[in-house]
């Protein structure tokens, strides 16, 4: 599956999924895929980060992703999306 979250890499901040904020990681892979462009010719026009994620093993899993700039301490938000994995 994809997990899309809007963002916009011109001001500096970034999506990262962050494993450690996350309950049962280890029932899935996550993988940035980085960013979709969007669709117009503005400059600084916000834009989709994309991760896809890979299912390993059955179970429920909430992941964290955090909205930061990579050179600062805190995030700015954090988005938690909950996926239900059937056998």
């Amino acid at each position: 599956m994809e997990i899309r979250l809007k963002g916009n890499p011109g001001t500096g901040y970034v999506w990262q999924y962050d494993p450690q904020a996350s309950t049962r990681p280890e029932l899935v892979e996550v993988e940035s895929v980085g960013y979709i462009a969007p669709d117009t010719d503005r400059i600084g026009a916000p834009t989709l980060f994309s991760f896809t994620v890979t299912p390993l093993a059955a179970g429920s899993v909430t992941l964290a992703f955090d909205y930061l700039r990579p050179w600062e301490k805190e995030a700015l938000r954090r988005e938690t999306r909950r996926i239900e994995i059937s056998p």
